[in-house]
């Protein structure tokens, strides 16, 4: 999913704390000096430091926002690409292992930076053409474009659609459903997947989002307010410990409150019963991020997009 705000703004009972610990991971040390150490399987209700995650010493993730709501306390990480990059495959481990501690625990992650500003207008560039072509309005979205087919129109999205680290947490958390509370099941085995067991995953929708200003408020009403993923498929996966789908939102343009970052509920897949309505009345935190990044969630988590209110400025306007 790429967002866009073309002539917007942004084209998004307490958790029992049972210790306030993490387990810390041992360091791996490279013959280059490198050093690189996380910590990992987070225990129940604890918010990660800012310096969890580290890379030669310094912190790969910070935090984006804070919030306790009726599922314990959530943070939204942001992971820093371009650190772990420099830090070469020390840093490409430590990037994996935090998004994925991250989305386990809070059910979202921020990859800052993940691709460059020149990326992300090569794919409006590219797309260009057609979203100018598709209506406002389709599908009850009020003041919203949403415009597909990215692979097939963009040659541009196919490095961020492929991007390694959103390639490899797919890998983890729908090949081998190594999330908490889920397992992969073949033939009788159950367990987490591992070569040779299992699943297969594929590219399932790639579209470009625009919306307008006013797209979402009561004058431009659209069904798009407080969702899961989930529902697009005709079997109810809720009650089901599988993880079918990841969502990917790339931002083309700088996400900010003003323009219309995506709300999200934090550890909102921990509602029971799973698939409830309870979270819609939780506190949100919107995703704001630069151009560049990706907020990555995994389908049993409520997010929602922002009305936008006013047109901003060409120099902010919002894809997704």
């Amino acid at each position: 999913m790429f967002g866009d705000g073309q002539n917007t703004g942004n084209i998004r009972q307490h958790t029992k704390v049972v210790d306030r610990r993490l387990i810390h991971g041992p360091p791996t040390h490279y013959g280059d000096g490198r050093v690189c150490e996380w910590w990992s399987g987070p225990i129940e209700g604890y918010v990660p430091p800012p310096g969890a995650w580290r890379v030669s010493g310094q912190p790969l993730a910070d935090v984006c926002a804070r919030v306790t709501n009726a599922f314990g306390d959530h943070a939204l990480l942001a992971f820093d690409c371009r650190a772990a990059a420099a830090a070469g495959e020390t840093g490409a481990a430590a990037l994996e292992q935090g998004a994925f501690d991250a989305i386990n625990q809070h059910g979202f992650a921020v990859l800052e930076h993940a691709v460059s500003a020149t990326d992300c207008d090569l794919v409006v560039a590219e797309m260009r053409p057609f979203i100018n072509a598709t209506p406002h309005g389709l599908h009850g979205l009020g003041g919203a474009r949403r415009t597909g087919a990215l692979v097939a129109r963009s040659p541009a999205s196919h490095k961020l659609i492929a991007h390694p680290t959103v390639l490899r947490l797919a890998e983890r958390i729908l090949g081998e459903q190594r999330l908490r509370g889920d397992a992969v099941r073949i033939n009788g085995k159950c367990g987490k997947g591992a070569k040779g067991f299992r699943y297969p995953w594929q590219l399932h929708l790639t579209q470009i989002i625009d919306i307008g200003p006013g797209g979402g408020t009561d004058a431009m009403p659209h069904g798009l307010r407080m969702h899961r993923a989930n529902g697009m498929w005709l079997h109810d996966f809720q009650t089901t410990s599988i993880d079918p789908q990841l969502e990917v939102m790339w931002a083309l343009t700088d996400f900010t409150a003003q323009n219309g970052a995506t709300h999200v509920v934090l550890g909102s897949h921990r509602e029971t019963p799973r698939g409830g309505t309870a979270s819609h009345r939780e506190p949100t935190v919107q995703a704001a991020m630069p151009k560049g990044s990706a907020l990555i969630w995994r389908c049993k988590t409520n997010q929602a997009p922002r009305p936008v209110q006013s047109r901003p400025p060409a120099s902010t306007r919002n894809w997704r």
